[in-house]
């Protein structure tokens, strides 16, 4: 078996691993990549504080995948505001409510949903 290929990853649309359906899909989609691949291996989620406990040898990062109302901040709150006047652009909202895991994305070499 030669050199593993450097590919970062984004895992994204993870709920909670308290969603044990979700846990087995990432479990087996990084055990997989693992075998063939090495590099930056990242998780959205909505529930850092929780699957952050679990593959920590594997993942490198875990990042929020959606913000909540009450978590964004002031501006943010404007923005929303705004866009809800204007025709509608599901990019507009995404920005603000899944910010992190879209600055993940411009990192990634590939994004894969498992949620």
């Amino acid at each position: 078996m030669g050199e593993k290929r450097k590919i970062n990853f984004l895992l994204y649309g993870e709920g909670s691993f308290l969603n044990k359906g979700c846990e087995a899909i990432v479990n087996t989609t990084i055990k997989k990549i693992q075998k063939e691949c090495e590099g930056e291996m990242v998780l959205s989620t909505n529930d850092i504080a929780v699957d952050s406990q679990s593959y920590q040898d594997i993942i490198t990062k875990y990042v929020k995948g959606y913000y909540k109302e009450e978590e964004l901040t002031p501006e943010e709150k404007e923005k929303i505001e705004y866009y809800k006047t204007i025709p509608f652009d599901y990019t507009n909202f995404e920005e603000v409510y899944e910010k992190d895991c879209l600055a993940e994305i411009e990192k990634a070499d590939i994004c894969m949903s498992v949620g």
